[in-house]
């Protein structure tokens, strides 16, 4: 593999225990993912101790929320806030709307397909800007990155033009909402799905370079 995306700290720790991976952009930040409550709550992080919280535990979403709610409020999750396991985003929601969970941590799409089958469901609390409250910084979340020897096989610009080949992609998809949108039914997707993470600003995808050092602070 050459290329990819993922959590930001799923390629710290490869690249600590020696992977040859860099990262080459930031394409999101920690703004797409976020607790879903139904319509009786909990509403705060106070609300969910002792209740319930569906997640995909080896996802890089559970992992930086669980660092940052222990660090920010002192709480524990699967301690004070017990935890189902997952196995994809789209299961932490199944277990919401089945009444087997009090909430669900997930990320978009996912929040927002809960919203659309929750009446009065809420996101009631945004991991990124929960971030941000405390730290005054914006949270890195999906990035993309490559393979160090693939790198070294490319043409001197070869990293900057992949970068701007995302950049243009990621473009597009903001000034056509509705025509991206549509493309969602090729993965069985409602495109309402689609439109609603984007009008949320949940989901927004904007390229940072690494090569920009205000963008690796």
């Amino acid at each position: 593999v050459e290329i990819g995306i993922g959590g930001w700290d799923f390629f710290a720790k490869v690249y600590q225990k020696g992977a040859p991976v860099r990262v080459i952009g930031i394409v999101s930040t920690g703004s797409m993912a976020g607790f879903l409550s139904a319509a009786n709550g909990p509403f705060t992080l106070a609300d969910l101790k002792g209740k319930l919280v569906s997640a995909m535990q080896v996802s890089s979403t559970y992992q930086m929320t669980k660092a940052w709610i222990r660090e920010f409020d002192g709480l524990e999750l699967e301690k004070d806030i017990k935890v189902q396991n997952a196995p994809n985003p789209n299961a932490t929601i199944a277990l919401l709307a089945a009444n087997r969970a009090d909430a669900a941590l997930s990320w978009e799409h996912s929040l927002s397909l809960g919203a659309s089958k929750l009446p009065g469901s809420k996101v009631f609390l945004n991991v990124g800007d929960y971030y941000k409250q405390h730290t005054r910084r914006t949270m890195p979340y999906f990035c993309i990155a490559m393979n160090a020897n693939a790198i070294k096989k490319l043409p001197k610009d070869g990293v900057q033009r992949i970068v701007k080949a995302y950049d243009d992609s990621f473009k597009w998809i903001e000034a056509n909402p509705d025509a991206y949108a549509a493309k969602a039914t090729k993965l069985k997707v409602d495109p309402a799905v689609i439109k609603t993470a984007m009008a949320s600003g949940r989901l927004k995808l904007e390229m940072q370079s690494m090569a920009d050092a205000k963008n690796r602070e």
